[in-house]
């Protein structure tokens, strides 16, 4: 078995557990030449494949029967004949006549006309993937599962899938908050792409490697699924939230700290993770925390409507608003300290000096913001202090 975490292209031959149903003459087919071979007990030890208490090769006979079988049955089957000079019946030649696929014992919940190899690195790919790490998930039965009240948000999830997946059994409910897809599904995510079952919280689940090497407009997909799931926006604020929970309080959610990333990619300059609650859970008593990134600038609310934006109305309205209200203008911290120094060169060409009042009007910051920016630059001397406070006369200062 091969986790494609790289590649995000899954290979149906590397997930355990599955029933491959075949187009009918295909099958046959397959079990005419194998017969050239021998009967089935004979056939059952050419292919490895051993025989039951009895001594018959009942798997074969219930695989001509049913027109189906386990994927390693129908591996070994294929990987045989072809071996013996029948290349229409190599692995890869077998995946063009596989009409669905399910887990043993559930052919209610069969995937038809499933689209192998399952490709992930499709924007569909990218919005289901993002869903299971956020309102959705993968319990511990290998059913993936998404949950939320926007009607929206779900017919796109539910789309993704059966755009990744094939047919999916049931279609989709409006009338459900809560979406299920059918086992074989989880069993792909879990074992082809490594993604965790489980609660999430337990778990600290990351985001696939491959996510990092897509082209923008996909990575967008990801991160706008990852906020209409898990974001805020306030527009007293003017900011976007990015929350997630994990148990202890000693480190951060490892996906808060990937979203961080991608965000990164994309050139937007969120705050490190912060803690901003601790609590215990009544139902089983452990403690967890809450940790959260911010954007705050105006220049990057800008970025962040531009390139990833809300797929929820509400959501958006509220970002709009806090684009419109804002009347301070925001840097990113990492470019305060130049914009300021700039203005302060611009000042001294002017007046001569500058002092904290004029720099903090220029820059539309209170003085207590220049309380903190004027002592760093005079301990790191890159200005100097020409005439202390006096009275009702401000301190002055110049560039270094």
């Amino acid at each position: 078995m091969k986790i494609n975490q790289k590649s995000g292209v899954v290979d149906i031959w590397n997930i355990p557990k599955l029933r491959l149903h075949l187009e009918p003459s295909f099958c046959l087919d397959m079990i005419k030449e194998l017969r050239y071979f021998g009967n089935y007990p004979e056939i059952a030890k050419w292919i490895d494949k051993p025989l039951d208490k009895k001594g018959s090769a009942y798997t074969l006979i219930n695989f001509k029967i049913r027109k189906s079988g386990p994927i390693q049955l129908v591996y070994k089957i294929g990987k045989f004949l072809s071996e013996k000079g029948l290349k229409k019946f190599h692995p890869r030649n077998i995946e063009k006549n596989i009409m669905g696929i399910s887990v043993y014992g559930m052919i209610k919940s069969t995937v038809r006309k499933p689209k192998i190899p399952f490709d992930f690195t499709t924007e569909p790919g990218c919005i289901l993937i993002s869903a299971l790490l956020h309102d959705g998930g993968i319990n511990n039965a290998f059913v993936p599962y998404y949950w939320n009240t926007d009607i929206g948000l779900r017919k796109r999830v539910f789309e993704a899938a059966q755009n990744i997946f094939g047919i999916l059994p049931s279609e989709f409910n409006p009338s459900s908050e809560d979406l299920r897809f059918p086992r074989v599904c989880g069993l792909v995510l879990a074992y082809g792409l490594g993604l965790k079952t489980g609660n999430k919280i337990f778990t600290n689940p990351h985001i696939p490697e491959f996510i990092f090497y897509l082209e923008p407009e996909k990575i967008s997909a990801f991160l706008r699924q990852a906020f209409d799931d898990e974001g805020t926006v306030s527009t007293s604020n003017h900011s976007i939230r990015f929350s997630l929970s994990i148990r202890g309080k000693d480190n951060p959610p490892e996906l808060l700290i990937h979203i961080r990333k991608l965000l990164y990619l994309l050139g937007l300059n969120f705050t490190k993770p912060i803690l901003t609650r601790k609590y215990t859970a009544r139902k089983d008593g452990i403690m967890r925390s809450s940790w959260g990134i911010v954007l705050t600038s105006r220049e990057d609310l800008k970025i962040f409507k531009e390139k990833i934006n809300f797929s929820i109305g509400e959501k958006r309205e509220k970002l709009n608003k806090a684009l419109s209200d804002v009347k301070e203008r925001h840097f990113k911290w990492k470019t305060v300290e130049k914009h300021v120094l700039n203005v302060m060169n611009d000042l001294e060409s002017k007046y001569g000096y500058f002092t904290r009042d004029m720099v903090a009007k220029e820059v539309c910051r209170t003085w207590s913001r220049m309380q903190q920016i004027f002592p760093k630059l005079l301990k790191e001397e890159r200005i100097k202090e020409i005439s202390k406070y006096s009275g009702t006369k401000a301190a002055k200062f110049r560039l270094l």
